[in-house]
């Protein structure tokens, strides 16, 4: 695996590389994902950003009590999607599905969204033209394996302090099937990070966490080729909203490469057609 290997480092159980490009993308996923079908992967946009909910957010000022800020929100949410969706409104019995409901509806919420597909989690890092903070944006990968720690975790704890996966049967959320979804429930103010490293602290021989860090100035590129995979706007998002941002990424490109262009090329392709 050329020098990919040497330039990883492996601690408490978590790999860490900075890629130069999109090839060596390719290259790490092929070495260490395609024969493993047990990998969740999640694209973030800078390399900065832990692994927090987005109800992490407000935890200076939420009420962590069971009946505080996290029933209220769900009850209250439950009660505004009433004639809106086929999704069961009983908050005590379908929690799992309104959380997921309103992940991909702008909610805060205790879950992160996952995939099985690495190349569509490396969509989710490089799809905001917004530059990073670092200079890098971050795939995240998890393996399964860690339920069973997972199981050991939550013995004794109310259902708001678990950490556990959510796979969710439904056909009122299409956006899980486009994206291959799955979600990670976690406490609120949770490290990820820190409870892969304490649960496999000293382990320096099997990968449980990948951090994947990859340049900004590759995302042209990488967009380009995810999307003759059919990775796009329009795929992931199947809906009204996708169809605009595909759109506004076709702009993006089409500006891009109008940029590398002399004059008497922008002449003879004066409709930039990619």
């Amino acid at each position: 695996m050329s020098k990919l290997h040497e330039r990883s480092s492996l601690k408490n159980g978590i790999v860490e590389i900075t890629l130069k490009n999109w090839p060596e993308f390719v290259e790490f996923c092929d070495h260490y994902f395609a024969n493993d079908m047990g990998m969740y992967f999640r694209g973030q946009g800078d390399s900065s950003w832990g692994l927090n909910t987005t109800l992490d957010r407000y935890t200076k000022t939420l009420d962590h009590r069971p009946t505080g800020t996290y029933d209220w929100l769900l009850k209250s949410f439950s009660k505004s999607i009433m004639g809106k969706t086929n999704t069961p409104k009983d908050f005590h019995t379908h929690e799992d599905e309104i959380w997921a409901l309103g992940q991909h509806n702008g909610l805060a919420t205790p879950f992160l969204d996952w995939t099985s597909a690495a190349y569509v989690a490396l969509f989710f890092a490089f799809e905001d033209a917004v530059a990073s903070t670092t200079g890098y944006r971050t795939v995240f990968g998890i393996h399964m394996f860690i339920n069973h720690k997972m199981d050991e975790f939550n013995n004794g704890k109310d259902r708001e302090n678990e950490f556990k996966f959510i796979d969710i049967i439904t056909d009122h959320n299409p956006r899980l099937v486009s994206q291959s979804g799955i979600f990670t429930k976690q406490p609120i103010n949770f490290d990820f990070e820190k409870w892969v490293q304490t649960y496999w602290k000293s382990v320096s021989d099997r990968p449980v966490m990948f951090k994947i860090h990859i340049p900004d100035s590759e995302r042209p590129r990488i967009l380009k080729n995810l999307r003759l995979m059919n990775i796009n706007h329009a795929t992931i998002y199947p809906d009204l909203h996708g169809a605009a941002k595909a759109t506004m990424a076709e702009l993006q490109l089409i500006s891009h490469k109008a940029s590398m262009m002399n004059t008497k090329q922008l002449t003879e392709h004066a409709d930039y057609e990619l």
